[in-house]
């Protein structure tokens, strides 16, 4: 039998823990490849649920249907220098799958402490988490891997408070209710955090005892023990996701989607007051570990109708007539058009004062210009005028805008007749200059 090749110091050093880093069983390596075939089967019938399924349920299987196509055929392994192996397509599968998933879970709810979010917060420290992971599983001193390791298992604690925080506050809104039907979630969200808890530790735990942490056991046991809890913690558990968020409760997690419950009557659902305030917060009382979690709040979230209410068309009717009204008017050709008829018309008193006002500055100009006669004629229809406006505000205003529109008619011949008089002496005047000059 041949001798193995011995690569590296480390190699050389832990010659037995080198001997069980490596998968050397074809069991293992058909079943990693049988469950990304499974993981594949699970995408398409995710995205042939559309549009009722969100886009993480067809991206978390995608995610793990490459990584074990990777890790069956060999390739989801590198080998480093100093000999260790380094499985790069489980710790990258880590990478692009736990935030993703933390965040499916604050879609439940919105946890604060002291004003402080902390679901973004927990899909951080997530990230860091497995980057701790990765540094610990790379680094050649042991020291220091142990030290990137507490690190990450610390992110890993806060993560636990949160999301506990965020199932407590789902069972809250859900236990209130008390239907059969709230129930029956209630039962799903408590699965769902029972196998995320079992799931979520079984990495860390399979980490430490596999050759990556103290070698305790063979990679052909840690291989089957990962694709185990990935199978818990995404396949079934992103399958009882989706069909308690869009089988029962039409993709919100709100009590008030389930069946048979009738919505809250919004008081301004379409935004017709401007409020801006969200709704006040509840406060809910969670405790772990025995103690109550202080200043945790359950943020509501603003009402949003699709279809505005029966009762409410009338107030949004209303709404954009006022709004109409207010909002200055665009002027077309035919608007202008009415608008200065109605002016020339004299409607109103006030815009016959204003009128009035720019056709005696107009009459002013022709007046110097058609001299002593022009002056007398329009003297006398202003003096018309000022009676005709006498009477329009004791009598009939139809009258008065007939009689305006007649004295304003004679204004204007009078006003071209003057002219059409002034021309022609001017005209006279200068060829009797040319015939004296002559």
């Amino acid at each position: 039998m041949a001798s193995q090749v011995v690569y590296g110091e480390w190699a050389s050093t832990h010659t037995e823990c080198y001997n069980m880093s490596r998968i050397d069983s074809t069991f293992v390596s058909l079943l990693q490849l049988v469950w990304a075939v499974v993981s594949g089967c699970q995408t398409i019938f995710m995205i042939s649920r559309a549009p009722k399924v969100p886009w993480e349920s067809v991206y978390l299987p995608f995610v793990e249907s490459i990584t074990y196509a990777l890790a069956s055929t060999g390739n989801g392994t590198l080998q480093m220098r100093d000999g260790r192996f380094f499985p790069w397509s489980r710790m990258a599968s880590w990478l692009c799958t736990c935030p993703i998933m933390l965040g499916q879970i604050s879609n439940m709810a919105l946890v604060k402490y002291k004003s402080i979010p902390l679901n973004p917060i927990a899909q951080a420290a997530s990230i860091i988490r497995v980057v701790m992971g990765i540094t610990a599983t790379i680094s050649p001193a042991e020291y220091m891997k142990w030290l990137f390791f507490f690190f990450g298992a610390t992110c890993l604690v806060f993560e636990y408070s949160v999301v506990f925080t965020i199932f407590q506050v789902g069972l809250y809104g859900f236990e209130s209710v008390g239907t059969p039907l709230a129930q029956k979630v209630v039962v799903r969200i408590k699965m769902l955090r029972l196998i995320f808890f079992i799931a979520w530790t079984m990495f860390p735990i399979v980490w430490l005892i596999s050759p990556t942490g103290v070698c305790v056991i063979h990679e052909n046991v840690s291989a089957i023990l990962y694709l185990l809890a990935d199978g818990l913690c995404k396949n079934t558990y992103g399958v009882i996701l989706w069909s308690t968020a869009w089988g029962v409760l039409e993709g919100k997690w709100d009590p008030a989607c389930l069946p048979g419950q009738e919505k809250p009557e919004a008081d301004d659902p379409f935004g017709l007051n401007h409020e801006k305030n969200a709704p006040p917060n509840d406060e809910v009382n969670i405790r772990m570990f025995g103690r109550v979690i202080g200043s945790v709040r359950k943020s509501k979230r603003r009402q949003k109708w699709e279809l505005a209410p029966a009762h409410l068309e009338d107030r949004i009717r209303l709404s954009d007539e006022e709004s109409d009204d207010s909002r200055p008017k665009r002027k077309k050709k035919g608007d202008a058009r009415d608008y200065r008829r109605k002016h020339r018309g004299g409607a109103d008193d006030d815009d016959h004062h204003s009128s009035e006002s720019e056709s005696e500055k107009k009459n002013k100009g022709k007046k110097k210009k058609s001299g002593k006669g022009k002056k007398k004629d329009d003297s006398g229809s202003e003096d018309d005028l000022e009676v005709g406006n006498g009477k329009a505000k004791n009598g009939d205003k139809q009258e008065f805008n007939d009689i305006n529109k007649i004295l304003r008619a004679m204004k204007r011949n009078a006003g071209t007749l003057s002219e059409k008089s002034h021309s022609d002496d001017s005209e006279g005047k200068r060829e009797s200059a040319d015939h004296s000059m002559c």
